[in-house]
Parts: structure tokens; sequence; C-alpha cells
């Protein structure tokens, strides 16, 4: 659900963009979600009819598009165990909301499960900086990783619930929380941005962990030369690294399983650091090899898409969004606005299918796409378009 007010609920004389309306709305069909729009009568019990012009637009592109919406389900092949619901949390969770970060700013699609829903059928489970590990959940993932899956653990995630040791084998021994904060991550070369030779400051305790022989390091820890503080002060900041080997890694990866000294995904929800996004998305990218649902090329960090499938219809429906965003105002009154809608830049796109589309169309204008195949994946190009965009690949020939 959304509003039509600029800055919240109660807000008379309040009018968002009717480009940020338009947005809100393509964004829940690509969601599979419902539509819904809320506004305030005002006590002369008469419509606005600016909010109700904005509404209308809106709803018109809604009314054109959902037939490829309804009854659709997300095909996304990435589950994120939502800290929210493992913790009974009312506020957000800062892991959460940074993991789904770097996820939508990456292009993959993913599902937020609660600690009841199945992982099974996911080729790639996370579990998010904090998320500790019950008898029953540690028996879900063992079963899960001998089935093939692939699992990310970050921070604490993947301790037992009742002491400081992982649930299962992950080729690193838990020794404990660093007493430094922040400290520094030198990344090793094949996970690092092409433009990060340096060690990168973490503003987060790592993990101390110790990689068993023959892991493979994901980069390894730097301590500052001392934590600073009044007694042993140092810069504006933080004491810079001290070159001095740790002997801790910084995470480990497997062809199944990669572990995470940091709560990376914290640290992104509070920092934003684009080095450490890089860092993740290299990580999951390996981590997942030949398994990658998708990968586009084009499509700014703004951008966004899903994947959803309407199984009665046999077609996949992958949804492409774009709407860049501007913070306004000022403090507490500080806002994030949609005012305009650029074009987005033609987007080449590899899908995994599992099968052989008899079309590929663009809805709802019903222009056909060229792809081309290669076993079960396909790949074509998504001309400029504006807002939202829909691609359908149809099992069947249609008209």
């Amino acid at each position: 659900m959304t509003g039509k007010f600029h800055s919240t609920w109660g807000e008379f004389g309040g009018y968002k963009h009717p480009d940020a309306l338009r947005y809100e709305c393509m964004a829940m069909l690509a969601n599979g979600a419902r539509c819904s729009i809320g506004d305030q009568l005002h006590p002369d019990a008469r419509l606005d009819e600016s909010t109700y012009r904005a509404i209308g637009q809106a709803y018109a592109e809604v009314e054109a598009k959902e037939a490829w919406c309804i009854g659709a389900e997300s095909a996304a092949d990435i589950a994120v165990l939502s800290n929210s619901a493992f913790h009974r949390e009312s506020t957000e969770s800062a892991a959460e909301t940074g993991c789904a970060r770097i996820l939508q700013e990456g292009h993959l699609p993913f599902d937020l499960l609660d600690r009841e829903m199945d992982f099974s059928g996911y080729g790639l489970v996370i579990l998010p900086d904090d998320i500790r590990c019950d008898a029953a959940l540690a028996g879900r993932l063992t079963g899960y990783l001998e089935r093939g899956g692939k699992l990310l653990l970050s921070g604490t995630s993947g301790l037992a619930a009742d002491k400081d040791a992982y649930s299962f084998d992950t080729g690193v021994e838990y020794q404990g929380v660093s007493g430094f904060n922040p400290a520094y991550l030198q990344m090793d070369k094949a996970f690092a941005p092409e433009w990060l030779t340096s060690p990168l400051v973490l503003y987060g305790a790592p993990g101390k962990l110790r990689a068993a022989a023959g892991e493979r390091w994901l980069g390894k820890v730097l301590n500052p030369y001392f934590q600073r503080s009044y007694r042993h002060f140092s810069s504006h900041q933080h004491t810079p690294f001290s070159p001095a080997p740790t002997g801790l890694c910084g995470g480990v990866i497997r062809d199944n399983l990669a572990v995470l000294a940091f709560p990376v995904f914290s640290i992104y929800r509070e920092r934003g650091q684009i080095a450490l996004k890089e860092f993740l998305l290299k990580t999951i990218d390996v981590l997942l090899g030949g398994r990658r649902q998708i990968r586009c090329t084009g499509l700014p960090a703004e951008g966004r898409l899903t994947l959803m499938r309407q199984p009665e219809r046999e077609r996949t429906v992958l949804h492409l969004l774009y709407a860049p965003k501007v913070l306004k105002g000022g403090g507490k009154h500080q806002v994030e606005v949609i005012e305009e809608l650029p074009p987005a830049p033609p987007v080449t796109v590899e899908l995994r299918t599992g099968f052989r589309p008899a079309r590929l169309r663009l809805e709802p204008a019903g222009t056909e796409l060229a792809f081309s195949q290669t076993g079960e994946s396909i790949r074509f190009t998504v001309p400029a378009f504006s807002c939202h965009q829909m691609v359908v690949a149809y099992r069947r020939e249609t008209k």
C-alpha cells in the first residue's frame, strides 16, 4: 500500500508527484501485489480533484498491465531468511534491509522468508548477520546443503543458539568477536572491485575466524594499530590499519557455502559503501556459479527487477523498473522523492528460463522480441523504456 501524500499519512494538501505514484503502482504489480493508494477525505466530503486525477492516471496503466500480473507468483531463486521474523522485531532490521538493498541494486530477484517457510527449492539461501541456529534450523540447513543447495552466512549467522560455535561444518572456527571496531578487510583480488587494492574500513566488529587448511579465503582481516579512544587518540575518525598479519580470515568460500566475518549487511545499511556492495555481489556470483538465474547489463543501480510466473497461463514475466530518487528537505523533514521518469537505457538480459519460449514479447504492446538460446538460458535486449517494462516468455504459441 502507498499514499498520495508528499510526507506521510494525515497530510492535507500534500501531493507526491504523479510519476512517483505511477512508479509505486508498477512496483506493486512487479511484486505480485494488489494496488492500494491511501487518501484522507476533507471534512467537506468532496474528493480532491488533483489526487484522483493522479490516481486515475496510475490505475489506467495498472488496468492495461494487470492481465500479466493476476495470479502471478515469485520465480526468484534466492531466499533471504528474515531477521525480523527470527527475532520477532517490530522495528526495521538493519541486516535485513541491507541485504535487500544489495540484492535489489545487484538486480538479483529474491524472496524474504519467515522462520516457518520452506527454502528447500531455492538455489541460494542467505542468513544475514545475526540469525543463530537452533537444532531444527541447523538440521534443515544441513539437509539443504546435502541436497546441493548453496548458503551464505555473515556475522554471527550460522552459530548455534546456545554456544559460540557453528552448527555445521563451515571450514572456519569462530573465536568470538573482535575487540576492534572499525576493522579492515583486505579483499582477495578475485572478489575486490577492480578499482580497489587497499584494505577497506568496515564499521562493525568482525568475528574472529580461523580458517582450516585448504579453505579459500575471501580476504583477510587487518586490525587498526589500536582502538581509538580518549586515552589512545588518532585522527578525526579512527586509527589506520596495521600491516601486521592477524591470521584472521575475512571469510571463506566453498562450492556451496560462503561465510563472512563481518556483519556486512548491517554495515551496508548504515554506511552504503559501494566497495562493500561490489565485494558481496562478486561473492554471490562465484557462489551461484552456473545456477545464477539472471544477469543483466545496462540497467542502472537504481533500476529494479523481479521475476514472476503465471502457472495457469504458462508464462514467465520479467519486470524491469527504473526511477531515480532525489533527497529533498532537511532534518526530520528529509524525504526521498521521484519527480521525473527519464528513460532507462537498453538492457541486455541473460535469463535461465528452463524452457525454450515459443514467443518473447514486450507487454502490453505485444512487440515481438528476438532472442537466442543456449541450454536453459535465453539472451535478449530490452529497448530503452520509461518507468516499467514487462518482458513475457510464453511457453506456448499465443495470439
